[in-house]
């Protein structure tokens, strides 16, 4: 409706002030209805202009575009299926199965941390259970730090050979306060992790992560990032694909392009 009216208002308003011009240049007064009708188009059209909304993207930065509508849908949608979040230009993944949230990696940069803060307060999650991590970089592993002492995460995992100190004292502190004694597990190339079979591809370039769930599951994507910000950022790409084989067992593959 709105593009309607702007497109009506401004076609009326080009039309009438062109015969007004005309009407001008033959040296003749320009009648008032003429002038009342260019006011009024001129409106018609700002006010069509101003009430068109701007597509929104398919992936929306900080949940901003999300409704609480779709929010609450995410929120409430069935336990038993699996719910997987992208955060922060796909920096970061969160897979939602059997009622338990397993974080992979953190967002790189000084503070980002506070991006996974935000989808778990955001979607109502609770609390992060277990974490994975594919980097040692010190800036992931200090914002990893971060989210294991927040959420007191004692099931820690990694996939390289050695783990970050930070990660190591981060799990002390926690240790500290549950009174228990954990101790970080390497992944290996085929392994099991919650409930689900992972198999692990490693290369100088790139991460490849596949959990493979033996039942007829149905997954729901929440991305939190825009596509176009994501191509120019230099960053840890997470790029999620699904896939159903013939029995319908769900793989969910994340590929991590690293730029370490």
């Amino acid at each position: 409706m709105a593009v309607i009216l702007f497109i009506i208002s401004s076609l009326i308003f080009i039309v009438f002030s062109m015969i007004s011009i005309v009407i001008k240049i033959l040296n003749k007064k320009v009648k008032k209805l003429f002038i009342a009708v260019i006011i009024l188009s001129l409106a018609g059209a700002i006010t069509g202009f101003c009430m068109v909304s701007p597509d929104r993207p398919k992936y929306a930065s900080d949940n901003k575009s999300y409704n609480k509508n779709e929010k609450a849908e995410a929120a409430n949608y069935d336990s038993k299926k699996i719910k997987i979040y992208s955060i922060q230009n796909e920096e970061s993944v969160l897979i939602q199965y059997n009622n338990k949230n397993i974080l992979i990696d953190v967002p790189k940069d000084i503070n980002k941390s506070d991006y996974v803060f935000k989808t778990v307060d955001n979607y109502k999650l609770g609390k992060i259970n277990s974490i994975i991590l594919t980097s040692n970089s010190d800036k992931l592993s200090q914002n990893a730090a971060d989210v294991i002492e927040k959420y007191n995460i004692s099931d820690v995992s990694y996939t390289y050979d050695n783990i970050n100190d930070k990660i190591v004292q981060a799990i002390k502190a926690v240790d500290s306060v549950k009174g228990t004694k954990s101790t970080p597990k390497k992944l290996k190339d085929v392994d099991k992790f919650n409930d689900m079979a992972i198999k692990i591809e490693r290369e100088a370039s790139f991460v490849n992560m596949t959990f493979k769930i033996n039942e007829g599951s149905d997954a729901y994507l929440i991305a939190d990032s825009f596509k176009d910000y994501l191509e120019k950022t230099d960053i840890d790409k997470h790029v999620v694909s699904l896939n159903h084989d013939k029995a319908g067992n769900l793989d969910i593959n994340i590929h991590i392009e690293a730029q370490n």
